[in-house]
């Protein structure tokens, strides 16, 4: 893949370009009852399974050249398909996982307001330094996606690749791309098995694609737990 710099570019070389999908997993047992889940494991739901055969089928002629999943058994379950339809190996690293909301994983939003009210403040009051408990805090979470895709944009030179992630994992790197503060605030969706690519090129990184679900037949849920 090469980007040029455009007409008026004169004698100037092409640039390298490295794309890089990022997929977040398909619905979960606990995406439909609304819990955290962070960096505990829940299964797919049949509509999960659903959307990433569908995921599959859209990607099965696209020119790959690895695809790779976070550590938590949701996104490799939703990279099943697509390793079946590539032939490819299915590349493991943890940094892709979600955020560690600590003492909020495996419970409801009003649950976490009743059982840790001052923890659950100071998540909601946009602090990128707090931690919560057991947990990690926004800005810890942003340093390790970025560090991730910054290497991973390297290894892939000019190729193109697919991460199988989670919806606060693409959340940080769209802010990474974008150049967005670390505010929870976020103005775009990364629903389940949503199709987003970014690029890396000499001059910075490029926003292409965000949130797609074309090659889903119903909606899928938009949320970041």
């Amino acid at each position: 893949h090469r980007l040029y710099a455009g007409p008026y570019s004169g004698c100037r070389e092409a640039l390298s370009v490295t794309r890089i999908v990022l997929i977040r997993h398909g619905e979960t047992e606990w995406n439909a009852l609304g819990l955290y889940q962070g960096q505990r494991n829940s299964p797919l739901t049949a509509e999960g399974r659903q959307q990433a055969q569908a995921l599959a089928e859209r990607l099965r002629h696209t020119q790959l050249d690895a695809i790779y999943a976070s550590d938590l058994e949701r996104t490799q379950e939703t990279a099943a398909p697509l390793i079946r339809a590539t032939g490819l190996e299915l590349h493991i690293d943890s940094r892709l996982g979600e955020r560690h909301y600590g003492i909020f994983q495996g419970l409801a939003r009003d649950d976490v307001e009743a059982h840790h009210p001052e923890a659950h403040a100071a998540y909601l009051s946009g602090d990128p330094d707090y931690q919560i408990p057991e947990g990690e805090s926004s800005r810890q979470f942003y340093e390790r996606v970025v560090a991730c895709l910054e290497e991973l944009a390297t290894r892939h030179a000019d190729g193109q690749i697919v991460v199988v992630t989670h919806g606060g994992t693409i959340t940080m790197a769209i802010k990474y791309v974008l150049g967005l503060d670390l505010t929870p605030e976020r103005r775009f969706v990364t629903a389940n098995t949503s199709y987003n690519l970014v690029s890396r090129q000499a001059d910075g990184w490029m926003l292409h694609v965000l949130g797609d679900v074309s090659h889903l037949e119903a909606d899928s849920r938009d949320d970041i737990v």
